[in-house]
């Protein structure tokens, strides 16, 4: 397995309640994913801010590692039944490829994990977006594979206090670099609270 072929997979649903209630209800299908070919590790939370909105995360070895479950119909079927009582509505997901996928898992275990939605408000900057993501460096950011304009960026804390501090505490050119990149992209970005699934 070559390290450029990993991918990770962001599934994002509304929770029901029973799921904010008891977060071991999504066991038995994460049971179900662990042991399909090319899971290497899974994640899974609700949103700080809204107490709400789930997040599972995967990372797979290759997306075609995950095509593969979706494409056994009957286990993809039963995927679907065994997720049933976390939803309370439709899931939304997509993939996306980190150049450096080694340090992707610490920020995912992390006890709060900050992510960003990124998206190009005009797909000729992305050179100079990617040029302002490179001089992030405490973020790790990755590209989204089914949409050309979207990026992930994603930082591991050890407490919303922390990262507030570090807001805070932005040198001149943090926040210069900050409102540059504010400027080419539409960004939504919230905190979660992961815990790593072991079977």
């Amino acid at each position: 397995m070559s390290s450029n072929s990993v991918v990770v997979e962001f599934a994002t649903w509304p929770a029901s309640e029973a799921f904010k209630a008891d977060r071991t209800l999504a066991h038995p299908a994460l049971t179900l994913i662990a042991g399909c070919k090319g899971a290497q590790k899974i994640y899974y939370g609700i949103q700080h801010e809204d107490k709400t909105t789930a997040k599972l995360v995967i990372i797979w070895d290759s997306l075609a590692d995950h095509q593969a479950l979706i494409d056994d119909k009957p286990l993809y079927a039963k995927l679907g039944g065994l997720l049933g009582p976390v939803l309370a509505g439709g899931l939304s997901l997509f993939h996306v490829k980190f150049a450096a996928i080694e340090s992707i898992p610490a920020h995912f275990e992390s006890p709060i994990t900050e992510l960003a939605t990124a998206t190009l408000k005009d797909a000729s900057k992305s050179a100079e977006f990617e040029a302002g993501l490179a001089q992030a460096v405490s973020f790790s950011s990755g590209k989204v594979v089914e949409h050309e304009k979207q990026w992930v960026l994603v930082k591991g804390w050890q407490s919303i206090e922390e990262h507030e501090a570090f807001r805070k505490d932005a040198t001149e050119a943090m926040i210069t670099l900050r409102s540059n990149l504010k400027q080419l992209v539409d960004a939504e970005m919230g905190h979660w609270q992961l815990t790593a699934f072991k079977v």
